[in-house]
């Protein structure tokens, strides 16, 4: 059966492991039908029951994902994700195939976390800690791993620094050199964004290396 192939010419093979999981990934609806019946034989001679709940289902037709669930594995359907997203790591995938509302939940999180920390009653210092050692981590997870673009990092990373100048008690116009550089004179304890950024994707790309 023909595999999907990519913009440059590479084939992918229609059967891909990770684990405990199983992909199928065709060329049309009939030949995904055909391998899972296969799969299908394999399981039961290995008297393994597969899963219809946990699996997903997409079609693609001129790079849509369209709302139809025509497969079944186990006598069971298996339902699309436009239908029922999956949540799988930390990432949530749905019918749109795009990461267009992660970065609107994402807006959301930081401002909220932002003026939570900043309506506290704990002084300065102890508000740039719980930025540094809470809320950084938490939002440097979601953008490791969905596709999101440096712009959007940095517009959002100037959003930041406005409260770490305010919650320093330094002036607005005090550069990002003097907060974010290590090499600085005196050095703070702060990472901005773009940073974590870059620091995870470049990790993320050599752990899959």
């Amino acid at each position: 059966y023909p595999g999907f192939s990519l913009a440059n010419g590479k084939r992918l093979p229609l059967l891909r492991g990770f684990m405990d999981d199983l992909s199928v990934m065709t060329t049309s609806v009939p030949y995904a039908k055909e391998i899972l019946e296969r799969v299908q034989i394999v399981l039961d001679w290995a008297r393994m029951k597969p899963k219809a709940s946990k699996s997903r289902s997409c079609v693609v037709i001129k790079g849509r994902c369209m709302n139809a669930a025509p497969f079944e594995i186990g006598g069971e359907t298996i339902t699309s994700l436009q239908r029922n997203p999956l949540r799988m790591l930390g990432r949530e995938y749905d019918g749109t195939l795009s990461d267009k509302n992660v970065r609107i939940d994402l807006v959301k999180q930081i401002k909220d976390d932002l003026k939570c920390i900043d309506k506290s009653y704990i002084s300065g210092i102890m508000k740039l800690f719980t930025y540094q050692s809470k809320m950084l981590p938490t939002i440097c997870w979601p953008i490791m791993i969905h596709e999101i673009p440096i712009s959007w990092v940095e517009r959002y990373d100037k959003h930041i620094s406005v409260y770490l100048r305010k919650w320093l008690g330094v002036s607005k116009s005090l550069s990002s050199i003097a907060l974010f550089s290590k090499d600085s004179p005196l050095p703070l304890p702060l990472t901005s964004l773009v940073t974590e950024f870059k620091r995870r994707k470049v990790g993320a790309l050599l752990s899959l290396k």
